[in-house]
């Protein structure tokens, strides 16, 4: 999760990985201080699934992309787009006519850490004591990106704190980078899509049609609105972090392996597979969705996608190496090159007359002796 979405006041199980990045390094922010805390939480009873998963340790694997290493996007809003508690929904259009395969929502903090949007939400009903609520939720439609921040008590765009790691990080605003990208046939190795609808019988397990390299794959589980014709698309979530028994959430839980997708879909009626409404937005465009249609995308990095391992900085120096002998002044200065203006024609001759003045006068200055030397041989003879 690019941020945390409540701290450790509500006595009920929470979940994650939060994560922020910069320039040089990642920083990963876990649950600490409770029992209730989890790496992995699949919801419990709240949650049906292929399993009951509730983990308090695991292996964490970072895969990092410089923006050039990706084809150049399809769309970019990266200009004078804030986002705060103040201003708790913004909606941003774009001109693709047409839902995008891939989309990141990247906060800019006054620090200069990095956070990501999420697609879920777990908390959703205001708390007047000390409960944080944070992080930035974002639907993707064929015309436009919408985000909602939550608003209320003690509430933050981004952060980690209070029963989240060793540190404390508040935000109150971001500024927000959008990119949406159209990828070719040849980068999406999989997509399956298919009706579901709250309550419905789910096996919770796609399989893969080949096998899923996590080095050189990215999953994508995408669940969007079908209740009207343009509905929008949320991303799920690798985990659950509930608020208060009974108190409305949204989203949809997913996890993978080598050969499978799985699911975990809520199973509660508090629980929706879309949920916009309470402390987000300031109730701006609100969601409460049972019916929808869930995707699964597996996209490759083999392709389009530079999936860069390491770099040697010897190749890199040779490939930033130019030798002098090819550059177009050094090229430029071994050859004449005709000027046809007039003025020109005039440095020229001019140029021309002085030399042969000079060489003549050189000649005849050794004229007299020469003469001389000719008529002495002549008189001897």
């Amino acid at each position: 999760m690019g941020s945390i979405q409540r701290d450790n006041d509500i006595w009920t199980e929470y979940g994650g990985v939060a994560y922020t990045y910069n320039e040089t390094s990642v920083i990963l922010i876990v649950p600490a201080g409770k029992s209730i805390g989890r790496i992995i939480y699949t919801g419990g009873l709240s949650f049906n699934g292929v399993f009951d998963g509730s983990f308090t340790s695991g292996k964490v694997r970072i895969r990092v992309w410089r923006l050039f290493d990706w084809p150049k996007p399809d769309f970019v809003h990266n200009c004078n787009l804030i986002i705060s508690t103040a201003e708790p929904y913004k909606l941003v259009t774009h001109s693709l006519r047409r839902l995008p395969d891939f989309v990141t929502v990247q906060l800019i903090l006054d620090d200069g850490f990095v956070a990501d949007g999420q697609g879920v939400t777990t908390v959703t009903e205001d708390d007047t004591f000390t409960n944080h609520v944070c992080g930035v939720l974002f639907g993707i439609s064929t015309t436009s990106i919408t985000l909602w921040v939550p608003n209320k008590n003690e509430d933050y765009v981004i952060c980690y704190n209070d029963g989240w790691g060793n540190i404390s990080r508040v935000y109150d605003s971001a500024r927000v980078v959008i990119r949406a990208w159209i990828l070719s046939n040849a980068d999406i190795v999989q997509r399956e899509s298919f009706p579901y609808s709250h309550g419905d019988l789910i096996t919770g397990t796609v399989p893969t049609m080949c096998y899923l390299d996590p080095d050189n794959y990215i999953v994508i589980v995408e669940v969007k609105d079908a209740s009207i014709s343009d509905g929008k698309v949320f991303y799920a979530a690798g985990t659950a972090s509930l608020g208060k028994i009974n108190d409305p959430f949204g989203g949809v839980v997913y996890g993978y392996n080598e050969t499978d997708v799985l699911l975990w879909t809520p199973s509660v009626t508090n629980g929706y597979l879309i949920y916009v409404d309470g402390i987000w937005g300031d109730g701006t465009e609100t969601l409460r969705i049972y019916n929808v249609q869930i995707s699964v995308t597996i996209i490759s990095t083999n392709n389009s996608v530079h999936n860069v391992t390491a770099i040697n900085i010897d190749d890199v120096v040779q490939d930033l190496t130019v030798s002098k002998k090819t550059t177009s002044t050094y090229i430029r200065s071994l050859v004449s090159v005709y000027d046809p203006r007039p003025s020109a024609k005039a440095m020229g001759a001019v140029g021309v007359t002085v030399l042969c003045l000079v060489l003549g006068l050189i000649v005849l200055a050794d004229c007299d002796l020469l003469i001389r030397k000719l008529c002495l041989k002549n008189e001897k003879n």
